[in-house]
């Protein structure tokens, strides 16, 4: 795997962390709350199924742009806090 992008959302102290595989567009998406001194890195969409653009945050709720089930690009809403909502599309 190579890491080549790393960013960091002040808004509630998340760390993102885009990962690539070679030169393939399809990406892993990982996060981690700095809020929380124990948190480790939570994988949030794995697999290099898709490519995955971090556009922003509002609160908890990240927004992305992607190619999964639309080859011409969607943008989906995810929640990082379990429960408090699915992936939706915006």
């Amino acid at each position: 795997m190579a890491w080549r992008c790393v960013t960091l959302w002040p808004i509630r102290n998340y760390l993102t962390l885009t990962v690539w595989h070679g030169t393939h567009r399809e990406t892993n998406l990982l996060y981690r709350d700095l809020g929380d001194p124990g948190s480790q890195m939570v994988e949030l969409l794995g697999g290099f199924e898709a490519s995955y653009t971090l556009l922003g945050n509002v609160g908890t709720r990240l927004y992305l742009m992607t190619d999964r089930d639309a080859p011409l690009g969607r943008v989906i809403a995810i929640d990082l806090i379990p429960n408090n909502g699915d992936e939706s599309l915006v």
